[in-house]
């Protein structure tokens, strides 16, 4: 058996467990390269990566003659020693080196396990960035990573916000910025800097409303059996969206607002217009052939335009935090 067998036999496995998924044991060889690092702040119980399973017996590395046999070497052999020490300081060289490439495979096997549990799950990877964004890490002025409650805030008005506009403005941004942060000024490199981020997760936000939108107009077509080029009902969709199709629709967004909005009437009729003419862009698009070049203009700006947006942006989002910025700007 060559080194290389040897340490692919002795490479331990892993298991990766999400609070969502049953644990998922992958043998993965170290001698495959594809390396991605994920940096991340994960609380203890959404996310663990269990240390090596422990081996049942340990494979001896003979690094020398055994010390019985040592004391029988002649004097014939003296003059050889040196060279005999060469080589022994050599094969612990490479005992050092071989340990380093073993630590370099623990690490491509964790990478691995991360992409490959995540691409068998859609869900769970689904579940997994919603994790991801509410761990938001800042620099204090120390230089200390800390969770800053401002930072929550601010992702949490953002969410609010969403739910008014897909795009807003960047002087809508502004405002919340310096509700949350007093002090900052307008074009301020601050300012500048939570702006770009605003931007950035409007981006991931409709990103993941478009991603369940897709997985609902598939249900729809399927249970409604709709063929290609069919013409499509509105009114068949109208009855389809119901408010618990909201609610895992748009779930991500609404963790943000306060529960007492579902006593309001015009709050679930709003939604549930809102997600009607995202889902009906979407089916469309599919009984329309799902040309992959037509979907920016047949989903994404539509989903993004001041027409859907007018639909919403008088909707009463009032936060979690108790701040109501998202609720109070104007749009």
């Amino acid at each position: 058996m060559t080194r290389n067998e040897k340490r692919q036999s002795s490479s331990p496995s892993y298991e990766f467990i999400s609070s969502d998924d049953e644990p998922a044991t992958v043998a993965i060889s170290p001698s495959e390269k594809e390396l991605l690092t994920v940096v991340v702040t994960l609380p203890d119980e959404k996310l663990k990566l269990l240390k090596p399973q422990e081996k049942t017996s340990q494979k001896k590395r003979k690094l020398g003659p055994n010390p019985l046999k040592r004391q029988k070497i002649s004097e014939s052999m003296a003059s050889s020693s040196k060279k005999s020490i060469e080589n022994q300081e050599d094969s612990e060289s490479s005992y050092y080196v071989e340990e380093e490439e073993i630590d370099e495979a623990k690490v491509n096997n964790m990478v691995r396990i991360f992409v490959n549990t995540f691409k068998r799950n859609p869900d769970l990877w689904a579940n997994f960035k919603n994790v991801v964004e509410e761990q938001i890490i800042t620099d204090d002025k120390s230089g200390n990573n800390i969770t800053s409650k401002k930072d929550k805030d601010f992702l949490m008005e953002l969410k609010c916000l969403f739910l008014r506009s897909r795009n807003p403005s960047t002087s809508t941004l502004q405002q919340i910025i310096e509700n949350i942060w007093q002090g900052y000024i307008i074009n301020s490199p601050e300012s500048t800097a939570y702006i770009s981020k605003a931007h950035r997760y409007f981006d991931s936000f409709r990103n993941d409303l478009n991603k369940n939108m897709i997985i609902l107009a598939r249900q729809f077509i399927k249970d409604k059996d709709i063929e290609i080029n069919d013409t499509l009902d509105k009114d068949e969709i109208i009855n389809y969206v119901d408010e618990a199709i909201v609610k895992k629709t748009l779930s991500l967004f609404l963790k943000a607002i306060h529960s007492s909005s579902w006593n309001n009437t015009e709050f679930v009729k709003t939604l549930k217009r809102f997600v009607r003419h995202c889902l009906y862009f979407h089916v469309q698009h599919i009984i329309n052939g799902e040309d992959k070049t037509r979907y920016s203009i047949d989903v994404l700006e539509k989903v993004k335009s001041d027409n859907v947006n007018n639909i919403t942006k008088d909707l009463p989002v009032h936060s979690l935090s108790g701040l109501d910025l998202a609720n109070n700007v104007f749009l």
